[in-house]
C-alpha cells in the first residue's frame, strides 16, 4: 500500500548501508503508535507498551557462531517457498540483525505467530497466494493488530485510510476494521493478489505493497529495467530494505532453533475458541469482562478493532467472546441492553468529545510541504497547532517534508457543484452536494488524493469525474464528493 512508515535506521552488521527495521511502538489512549526510539530499545518499546501485554522474555541462550554467507545462502535455498529467497549482503545484514542484535524481537514474534499464522494461512490458501506471505505482517506491524504508524497506516497489514476504504475496511470513531484480524487479512490478500497481477513478480509486488505501484513503475521507467534487483537503486530507501528484510524474517522464523531462538511457553499467544454475538448498543470491554468473569486481555485480543474498547452505541457490531462464556453472555444480554443508555451517557461524561469525534468535522489528510511548520499548517486549516500535535501524536513540535498529517476541520455549510458525466444515452448533468473542487498538484495520484478525505475512495473520484484510467495532470480540477 502507499504509505510512509517511520522507521528506525540502523547500520547493517559490518556494512556501510542504511537498513529499515521493523517499526517500534508506543501506546496512546486507544492504539499503539509507531515512533522512533533509541536503537537499543526497539523491542522493549514494542513489548513494554504494546496494547496486548507480553510477559517478560526468557533469558538469552548462548549464541552459536554466526553462519557463513555460503551457509545462509544454502539454508535460504532449502526453504520451500514460491517467492524466490536469495542471499546477498543486505539480506545477510538483516539476518544478523534479527538473530543476533535483536533476538528479543524475534523471540516475541515466535510467541505471537501461533495465534495469528493459522488465520493468515487459511486466507492465503483461499486466494491461492504463497504461504510465506504470512511473514509479511512481522515486517509490517510486528504481529500487532493495533499498530499505527506515524503516517496513519494501521493494523497487522498497515493499511492507509484510503486503501482501507478501497478494500471495504470501515473506519469510524469506535471501530477501525484495519485492526480486525480477519477482515484486514482478507483485504491484504486481495491487495497482494492485485499487485502480483499487476507486475507478475513477487519481489515487485512486495515492493509495491510498501511504496505503491506508481513508485515501482517510475523506477522501472527511470532505469529501463523491470526486475526488483535491477531497479533497486531507483527505489525509495525504505523499499530497498523492505524486500531483503522480508527474506531475513522468513529465514529467521524457519531457522530460529539453529540460532538458539525459542519462544517462552508462558508468553506464547494461543488460540482462544470464540463465538460471535451481535450487539447494537454500547458495552465497554472492561465492564463486560467483569460480568462474564473472563480476562479483559482475552476480550481485547479477540476484538482489536474496537478503538475505544467499547462497542458503538446504536450501531451493529459482531463481538467475539470466548465460547465457554456464550451461555453466561446470553443470560446477561437483556440486562446489558437495558443498561446501555446509562452506560453510554456515563462514558461520554468521562470522555469529553474532542473535535475529531464530532459529527460536524471532517477528516483531512495533509502532506507536509517544504518550508511548512505547525503554525503555518494550523493557520491554513483554521485549527490550533496544539490540536495538530495531539491528533498526530507529535511530541517535539516538528514536522518533516512528505509527512502525512491528520487534520480534523470543521465542516462548512454544504456547497454544491455541477459536473458532467457521460451516461449510456449521452451527457447528463449530475448534482453533487457537500462537495469540493480539488486542484491536482505535481506528483498527485488518485490514491493519495482520496486519502485526504474520509470516506472517499479512488473509485468514487473516478466515477464522479468520469475519468478514463488513473492518469492525472497538474492543474486538473477534480470534484470530491465528501
Amino acid at each position: 500500500m502507499v504509505k510512509r512508515n517511520l522507521l528506525l535506521l540502523v547500520c547493517c552488521w559490518g556494512l556501510g548501508v542504511g537498513l529499515s527495521y521493523a517499526q517500534s511502538t508506543t501506546v496512546e489512549e486507544d492504539t499503539a503508535v509507531f515512533s522512533a526510539v533509541p536503537e537499543g530499545d526497539v523491542i522493549e518499546a514494542i513489548t513494554e507498551k504494546d496494547t496486548i501485554s507480553v510477559p517478560s522474555l526468557t533469558a538469552q541462550m548462548p549464541l552459536l557462531p554466526f553462519p557463513t554467507g555460503e551457509m545462509l545462502a544454502d539454508r535460504l535455498h532449502c526453504i520451500e517457498s514460491k517467492i524466490p529467497l536469495m542471499y546477498n549482503k543486505a539480506v545477510g545484514g538483516f539476518i544478523h540483525y534479527f538473530t543476533v542484535r535483536k533476538r528479543n524481537y524475534s523471540q516475541t514474534m515466535l510467541e505471537r505467530l501461533p495465534y495469528y499464522f493459522p488465520i493468515f494461512e487459511a486466507c492465503l490458501a483461499k486466494y491461492g497466494l504463497p504461504d510465506e506471505l504470512k511473514y509479511l505482517s512481522i515486517v509490517e506491524s510486528g504481529l500487532n493488530p493495533r499498530a499505527v504508524s506515524r503516517s496513519g497506516a494501521v493494523g497487522l497489514w498497515q493499511f492507509m485510510p484510503a486503501t482501507g476504504y478501497d478494500f471495504s475496511l470501515q473506519q469510524s470513531i469506535f471501530v477501525d476494521e484495519r485492526m480486525d484480524i480477519h477482515k484486514s487479512t482478507e483485504a491484504a490478500c486481495k491487495y497482494l493478489r492485485y499487485l502480483y497481477n499487476q507486475f507478475g513478480d513477487w519481489h515487485l509486488a512486495l515492493a509495491a505493497y510498501n511504496c505503491g505501484p506508481g513508485n515501482i513503475r517510475k523506477a522501472q521507467a527511470r532505469s529501463g529495467k523491470y526486475h526488483f534487483w535491477d531497479i533497486y537503486d531507483k527505489l525509495p530507501a525504505e523499499t530497498r530494505s523492505y524486500v531483503p528484510q522480508f527474506m531475513a524474517v522468513v529465514y529467521t522464523m524457519n531457522y530460529a532453533k539453529e540460532h538458539s531462538l525459542f519462544p517462552d511457553a508462558d508468553s506464547t499467544l494461543v488460540h482462544i475458541p470464540f463465538d460471535t454475538v451481535q450487539l447494537s448498543h454500547f458495552v465497554h470491554i472492561d465492564s463486560l469482562a467483569d460480568q462474564l468473569q473472563v480476562s479483559v486481555q482475552h476480550l481485547k485480543l479477540l476484538n482489536p478493532s474496537l478503538r475505544k474498547y467499547a462497542t458503538p452505541h446504536q450501531a451493529e457490531f459482531a463481538l467475539k467472546i470466548p465460547s465457554e462464556k456464550i451461555t453466561h453472555f446470553e443470560a446477561l444480554r437483556d440486562s446489558l441492553a437495558a443498561d446501555a443508555d446509562k452506560q453510554w451517557l456515563a462514558w461520554q461524561a468521562a470522555n469529553p468529545v474532542s473535535r475529531k469525534d464530532t459529527p460536524n468535522s471532517r477528516k483531512i489528510f495533509y502532506t507536509v510541504c517544504r518550508k511548512d511548520n505547525l503554525a503555518k499548517i494550523a493557520s491554513k486549516f483554521g485549527v490550533k497547532s496544539s490540536e495538530i500535535k495531539r491528533w498526530n501524536v507529535i511530541r517535539n513540535g516538528k514536522v518533516k517534508t512528505g509527512q502525512m498529517l491528520v487534520i480534523w476541520k470543521k465542516s462548512k455549510s454544504s456547497r454544491q457543484f455541477l459536473a458532467k458525466a457521460k451516461g449510456a444515452k449521452g451527457k447528463k448533468r449530475i448534482l453533487y452536494s457537500s462537495a469540493r473542487v480539488y486542484k491536482v498538484q505535481q506528483g498527485d495520484t488518485l490514491t493519495n488524493i482520496a486519502g485526504r478525505y474520509e470516506g472517499v475512495s479512488v473509485s468514487d473520484i473516478i466515477r464522479v469525474n468520469n475519468l478514463k484510467g488513473g492518469a492525472l495532470k497538474p492543474g486538473q480540477k477534480l470534484i470530491i464528493s465528501v
